[in-house]
C-alpha cells in the first residue's frame, strides 16, 4: 500500500471531529513530492439549537511526513487523535463564523520530539499558542 493511501486511511479512521457548534471533516490527500502531503479539510459550522448549516469552508493545506515517520504512522495516528480530542472541546463552544480549516488544523506538534502518545499530543494542543486560545 502506498503512504499516501496510508495517511488516507487514518485520516477517515480519526475525523471527523464534531460539537454543538459544528465539525470538521476529512475530505481528502495527496502527495505531490515524497516528504510532503497535502490535505483538504471541511469546516462546517450550524446554529448550535436547531443545527442548520451556517457556513461551509473547504481548504488544502499541506504538511511534511519525514522518511523517518513514514514507516511507522503510529505517531502521526496519535497527533491526529489528540487533535480531534482537543477540537471537539474547540467545537463545543467555539463561534466558528470568522475561522478557517486551517485555523483549527494545526501539523506543527508533529515535530515536537517528547509528544509521542494521544495524551501528550492533547496537553500539546491545549496550550493557548495552539488550540487551546479557543477554549477560553
Amino acid at each position: 500500500m502506498a503512504i499516501v493511501d496510508e495517511v488516507d486511511q487514518v485520516f477517515k479512521a480519526t475525523f471527523p471531529a464534531e460539537g454543538a457548534a459544528g465539525c470538521i471533516t476529512y475530505v481528502g490527500v495527496t502527495q505531490p513530492s515524497p516528504e510532503q502531503f497535502n490535505v483538504t479539510m471541511r469546516l462546517i459550522a450550524w446554529e448550535p439549537d436547531t443545527r442548520e448549516i451556517r457556513d461551509v469552508k473547504e481548504q488544502e493545506m499541506w504538511f511534511p511526513i519525514d522518511k523517518l515517520e513514514q514507516r511507522s504512522l503510529v505517531r502521526f495516528t496519535e497527533m491526529l487523535r489528540g487533535m480531534v480530542e482537543v477540537l471537539t472541546r474547540v467545537l463545543a463552544h467555539q463561534d466558528l463564523s470568522s475561522l478557517m480549516p486551517h485555523d483549527l488544523i494545526d501539523f506543527r506538534p508533529l515535530h515536537l520530539s517528547r509528544s509521542h502518545t494521544k495524551d501528550d499530543f492533547v496537553r500539546a494542543y491545549s496550550r493557548r499558542s495552539r488550540l487551546g486560545r479557543y477554549l477560553e
